[in-house]
């Protein structure tokens, strides 16, 4: 038996073809939230390794020169000042413990002379101490403690380098 059918679409098909575009955006929106979540992490690294380049960079200018002690002066200071341009999501300098700034946001406390950085997701780390909500950093100098005293002494022990190191150890929670 044929049946005499005028063009369109029925609601039938109308309905599968909007079910299969909804699938479609849910399965999309989950992996961009998969990429979003992946891009916090490699913000901070790519950025923590552009500061280690700077940081080896003004090392080495220091050996060049013979003045390795000077590499003093640099410890606690603000690492991102090493950097040609300062990155986009960095806000400054600020004197005040507890400074809550725009979540994927780097800044220096002047006070502690911590780098830090406030997260976008504190679920992602797992961390040993500190505001769950931030990472911090020092600039921290490399050198033979000669007299065993737990500090720099300049003409005494030998400095050989400068590292930025995290407050608190803390490691990325895989998702």
């Amino acid at each position: 038996m044929m049946t005499n059918r005028q063009g369109g679409v029925s609601q039938l098909e109308v309905l599968l073809v909007i079910t299969l575009i909804l699938v479609m955006i849910s399965t999309l929106l989950q992996a961009l939230q998969l990429f979003y979540d992946d891009s916090e992490q490699v913000q901070v690294e790519t950025l923590l390794e552009g500061l280690g380049s700077s940081i080896n960079t003004r090392v080495t200018e220091q050996i060049v020169q013979g003045e390795l002690s000077a590499l003093a002066n640099y410890a606690g200071s603000n690492p991102i000042r090493m950097l040609a341009v300062e990155p986009a999501n960095y806000s400054g300098e600020y004197n005040e413990t507890g400074t809550k700034l725009q979540p994927g946001h780097w800044y220096f406390n002047t006070q502690f002379r911590h780098l830090i950085y406030q997260l976008r997701d504190s679920e992602k780390i797992a961390k040993q101490g500190g505001s769950p909500e931030i990472i911090k950093f020092y600039l921290r100098l490399r050198y033979r403690d000669k007299n065993n005293n737990q500090r720099y002494d300049k003409g005494i022990d030998d400095a050989y380098g400068l590292a930025l190191e995290p407050v608190y150890s803390y490691r990325w929670l895989k998702q």
